[in-house]
């Protein structure tokens, strides 16, 4: 044709100059390249594949063989994607999207373990919700997945960025304290806990919903010294608080204290 490669390639003339070279030496070539859409829209992919044209040992030039393979980065992508919200379902709580027990069960391991090599405590707190099959009765239950959605956020924002709320499943969940330095980090926890879902209503469309809950605190390795010990110690204390008139917490094998 008579032109350089620079006036065909023209912006991308740079980018493309080591493949160029590189088929200059004889060497294939293969490689993909994302190609911007001048109008603003989704950009458009190539696979680009130099061959060197070698005579007698010498490289004469090469022939440059491209395919569009647009639709199968697209489709590579949507993939990714997939698998990507996959792994957030096989770990996290659809209806909340808090961890899972297999993350929390990973979790709670790792904060033993932890705990153990330093000398510190952790603890578990069952949180379990009072009388909430009365939401479902009178709401319906689309009303009542509601109703758990904002709790997860409550849980959250009662705890540190550092501890773990997870829901079991139902109305129940479970908070992990990763790392405290006494038992009386665990108290204070399940007190903010109680506050923060019973001091303000949770609201459905017109109407107000008033919960309050029951929770089981277990700390390591007073309580136990394995997650499933941990897991059963909270759970017991937890319907000892229930027993003992609900909107409280009761430590495990320990009184219990109401809430104020």
């Amino acid at each position: 044709m008579g032109r350089r490669l620079e006036e065909l390639l023209g912006p991308i003339y740079a980018l493309n100059l080591p493949y160029i070279e590189g088929a200059l030496r004889g060497e294939p070539q293969l490689f993909e390249r994302e190609i911007p859409d001048p109008k603003g829209g989704p950009p458009r992919h190539s696979q680009a594949h130099y061959v060197p044209d070698i005579v007698d040992g010498v490289v004469r030039g090469f022939s440059v063989l491209v395919a569009d393979i647009t639709a199968r980065k697209r489709t590579e992508d949507a993939l990714r994607r997939a698998t990507g919200r996959l792994e957030l379902l096989a770990k996290h709580d659809a209806l909340t999207g808090l961890p899972n027990r297999t993350v929390l069960a990973d979790r709670l391991e790792r904060a033993i373990a932890l705990n153990t090599r330093y000398g510190l405590s952790c603890a578990v707190l069952f949180v379990d919700l009072d009388g909430f099959k009365s939401v479902n009765d009178t709401y319906g239950h689309a009303a009542g997945d509601a109703v758990l959605r904002l709790v997860a956020i409550r849980l959250q924002k009662a705890v540190r960025q550092s501890d773990t709320v997870s829901r079991l499943g139902g109305d129940e969940f479970i908070v992990l304290l990763s790392r405290l330095n006494d038992h009386a980090g665990a108290e204070e926890t399940a007190r903010h806990i109680l506050a923060a879902l019973t001091q303000e209503a949770f609201k459905l469309g017109e109407a107000q919903v008033e919960l309050t809950c029951s929770i089981g605190v277990a700390t390591f390795p007073e309580h136990g010294t394995t997650a499933d010990q941990l897991a059963a110690s909270a759970d017991a204390a937890m319907y000892r608080a229930k027993r003992s008139g609900k909107n409280r917490f009761a430590v495990a094998e320990a009184s219990v204290t109401s809430i104020v």
